[in-house]
């Protein structure tokens, strides 16, 4: 019943937002709301908590061909993946979100920059695992990292991830004719 009413609210939200030519973002996949710790300062274990029904709502609007954003947060869940954190995870944005969810729109992360990724894991590497997951648009809330641009990093970290072959070009090509095709 909740579910259901989630659906609706949000469903709601969407049409009238659609109606002004303004896209909508839902967030934080794979759900949020069982989350004890504040993925901002650390790190997010949801395993415990997290209920296969939290990806309903997601479902059913993906179902109602919904396909404009969807946020991936900063959530650790060992039976989605044992390794990584859900941004960072192909299992949970490629194969849970893409294939399961049946979502075929842009996938953004939540901001890179917190502590749950920050604290764990370089600021390139962070990038490619992102990438190789599934995400299209990696979310800073900053314009500069380390005293410099943090675009012209970002823009060089992923160009020389794909001349080395560590992000497949055809992977950044997905994702640039997805965000294309949300305007």
């Amino acid at each position: 019943m909740l579910k259901n009413s989630l659906f609706r609210h949000a469903n709601w939200f969407i049409e009238e937002f659609l109606n002004k030519k303004i896209i909508t973002t839902l967030k934080h996949f794979p759900g949020h709301g069982s989350a004890t710790e504040d993925s901002h300062l650390g790190f997010t274990d949801i395993t415990e908590t997290w209920s296969r029904d939290e990806l309903i709502p997601y479902q059913q609007l993906c179902a109602n061909e919904y396909q404009e954003m969807i946020m991936v947060g900063h959530l650790y869940n060992a039976n989605l993946d044992s390794i990584y954190p859900a941004t960072l995870s192909y299992n949970v944005v490629s194969n849970l979100l893409r294939n399961e969810t049946g979502f075929k729109g842009v996938i953004i992360s939540d901001e890179m920059l917190m502590g749950a990724i920050v604290s764990y894991y370089q600021f390139d590497k962070a990038i490619e695992l992102a990438i190789n997951a599934g995400i299209d648009i990696l979310l800073y809330s900053t314009n500069k990292y380390q005293n410099q641009s943090l675009v012209r990093q970002v823009i060089d970290i992923v160009q020389q991830k794909v001349m080395a072959g560590l992000i497949p070009q055809q992977r950044a090509d997905k994702s640039y004719n997805r965000i294309m095709h949300l305007f």
